[in-house]
């Protein structure tokens, strides 16, 4: 019996100093950080496409800077369909501007241009890569003055760049920093931060020349 009872105590032992390195990695993993996050532009073209192939986009906007305070919004649809809304002031002065496309004409105004034009093809790309990598700013600032996004005649994405770059700084849980570089120009360092569950943007930071711009948006629908 007494060496039965040994060899009970060798194994009891022998168990448990095999489970001192499983517990230890488990320890070891519990404190790991994790894999880091993707870049940036990989998160930004994520997005990107996932913006590109809803079939309903629906975003109300808020656009704030030391010269102009904006709201409005925005829905892209099928078959080419997009609507934008926006009003507000610039400098003190109201400003708005209003575009309608059905896939096959595009009619709206602002500052009291009218315009009616064929459909242009990259309509959604424009207003998506703008939104995704320059924010909405730009856009809205054609519409007011009765134009159309830039660059949507065709589905180029040259001009507008988001790059990885350690000038933009570490970012925080949820969002992501990037350089933005218009024709191959340094146009600042965006903030952009994300809905945990969704991936979709709720803010928009950025410096320029004017001072900071911050975006706000409140996605309805994106599926």
């Amino acid at each position: 019996m007494r060496l039965s009872g040994r060899l009970l105590s060798w194994a009891a032992l022998v168990a448990l100093l095999a489970g001192v390195p499983a517990a230890q990695a488990r320890r070891a993993r519990a404190r790991s950080p994790g894999p880091p996050p993707p870049p940036a532009t990989a998160r930004l073209a994520h997005l990107e496409s996932q913006l590109l192939h809803a079939d309903t986009v629906r975003v109300r906007f808020s656009v704030s800077s030391p010269a102009e305070q904006l709201r409005g919004t925005l829905t892209l649809g099928p078959g080419g369909m997009a609507e934008c809304e926006v009003g507000g002031t610039r400098s003190g002065h109201p400003v708005q501007g209003y575009l309608y496309c059905d896939g096959r004409r595009v009619r709206g105004e602002g500052q009291g241009q009218n315009f009616d034009l064929p459909a242009p093809p990259a309509l959604r790309y424009a207003y998506v890569t703008g939104l995704a990598r320059q924010g909405l700013r730009h856009n809205l600032e054609r519409l007011a003055v009765g134009l159309l996004p830039d660059h949507c005649a065709l589905a180029d994405s040259a001009w507008l760049a988001a790059a990885d770059t350690a000038l933009a700084g570490r970012a925080g849980p949820g969002e992501v920093r990037f350089a933005v570089r218009v024709d191959g120009t340094a146009a600042g360092v965006a903030r952009v931060r994300l809905d945990a569950r969704t991936g979709l943007p709720v803010e928009r930071r950025q410096q320029g020349a004017d001072g900071e711009t911050v975006e706000t948006y409140a996605f309805q629908k994106a599926r």
